[in-house]
């Protein structure tokens, strides 16, 4: 059997174009996105990974904690306190930058009748992923959730000198570097 060579070009370009849509699709980034980069990856695990959040009954937020340790089977159950109207999660100093960011997120989106006021505070130790302008080792970052937000599955951060990222969690782990910040930088206290 013989293969005309002119199908096969047309068929071998129909088949780059279609998988060149699909990664596109897949890597869809913010629209005020200004760089990517890859997902930090903390080398030298250590430092704080505190968690405040507002306005929750204590009781839900111990539930929720709990199922987070049981759900990605982390050795240590973190550290919750309670005050006025405020609760804080200090989790393990291991505990990796990615598992951090899931853990703001499941604290925002904990209950499905509101979103709560959840602020991260993460010292990334050694970022094996720095360069080409990231450069985050030795740096707390903030992370957040705008009230705005509507997508479910990314935190954002603000790093200390000002710098606003999103980290998403849906297809390849980017990074984005964005151009504009809904909050500044506020150290943990």
């Amino acid at each position: 059997m013989h293969i005309n060579p002119i199908l096969l070009s047309i068929l071998f370009v129909i088949v780059v174009v279609v998988i060149l849509s699909i990664r596109k699709t897949n890597t869809k980034t913010s629209p005020d996105c200004t760089a990517t980069f890859p997902c930090p990856q903390d080398q030298t695990p250590g430092g704080l990974k505190l968690v405040r959040v507002k306005e929750i009954d204590p009781a839900l937020l111990d539930q929720v904690v709990k199922e987070f340790v049981e759900n990605y089977q982390l050795g240590q159950m973190p550290e919750v306190q309670h005050e006025e109207g405020v609760s804080f999660v200090t989790a393990d100093s291991e505990m990796p930058y990615m598992t951090f960011a899931f853990l703001v997120n499941a604290l925002r989106y904990c209950d499905k009748s509101r979103k709560y006021d959840v602020t991260g505070w993460y010292s990334m130790q050694l970022n094996r992923e720095d360069g080409d302008g990231l450069e985050l080792s030795h740096q707390t970052l903030m992370m957040y959730i705008p009230e705005e937000d509507d997508e479910y599955d990314n935190v954002f951060f603000v790093a200390p000198d000002g710098r606003f990222f999103k980290q998403p969690f849906y297809g390849r782990c980017t990074l984005e570097l964005l151009s504009r910040s809904h909050l500044p930088y506020e150290p943990a206290n």
